[in-house]
């Protein structure tokens, strides 16, 4: 599985344009084609002038080779990685360890003899233990990212349902208000109306009030004219008699 991923991991040194420690070490003797080929690249691109400290990238026709130097460009750490997708950040953490590994080595005091088995050993046993661990942790990465796809999906289904259940109730609040908007329409005309009403009753009681004065005038009056009627024809009458 490790061919499918990693390809090779490695310490080197510029200057000498020489292997240091690796994995796996039949890339040491020269075995693999690919290996030297992505070793010629670092040496010549690494060694320039303007060449810079951070992490490179160097992409061939079948792998791609990232590396990292020191700040005086003696040493540099490099990846090679078949797969094309390979995540960069696992590239970038396992040159982090590698550098605290050699920089450990470093510290111990004098010049650092990487041939020698006391530093070789720990090294090249630290560079397997690297290997084999962030190949396994690129099969990790695709599983998470599966399951990170997924989660997505049901997120956003999950998304999509709360979204159409606001909606509903949006709309239903909407409908609320309209039916609140036209109670209160009706409320008001109602009103409107209950004023009419009273009005009517108050215009229709005074013309009652009215037309009922106006009726016992008339009777009154043609109680008058009547009784005035009956003493014009009655006078005569009661006078000549009493000749």
């Amino acid at each position: 599985m490790a061919e499918d991923n990693l390809l090779y991991i490695g310490l080197i040194d510029l200057r000498k344009e020489q292997v240091l420690a690796c994995f796996p070490r039949s890339a040491m003797r020269g075995t693999g084609l690919l290996v030297d080929e992505g070793l010629e690249h670092v040496y010549e691109h690494a060694t320039k002038e303007d060449a810079s400290s951070s992490m490179q990238q160097i992409q061939l026709e079948n792998i791609t080779v990232y590396y990292k130097t020191e700040d005086d460009k003696k040493l540099a750490i490099l990846v090679m990685v078949y797969t094309e997708g390979y995540p960069e950040r696992l590239v970038q953490s396992m040159i982090q360890e590698i550098w605290k590994t050699v920089s450990l080595l470093g510290q111990k005091g004098g010049v650092v003899n990487y041939k020698s088995k006391t530093i070789q050993l720990p090294l090249s046993a630290q560079l397997a233990r690297t290997f084999k661990r962030y190949n396994k942790a690129y099969e990790t990465d695709n599983v998470l990212k599966v399951s990170e796809w997924r989660n997505y999906v049901h997120s956003a289904q999950t998304q999509i349902k709360v979204q159409d259940a606001t909606q509903a109730v949006q709309e239903s609040m909407q409908q609320i208000m309209d039916s609140c908007a036209n109670m209160q329409q009706l409320q008001t005309m109602s009103q409107a109306l209950k004023t009419k009403t009273i009005v009517l009753q108050n215009h229709a009681t005074s013309m009652a009030t009215y037309f009922g004065k106006m009726i016992i005038w008339y009777i009154s009056y043609a109680v008058v004219v009547f009784l005035v009627i009956a003493l014009y024809i009655s006078l005569p009458i009661v006078l000549a008699e009493r000749k």
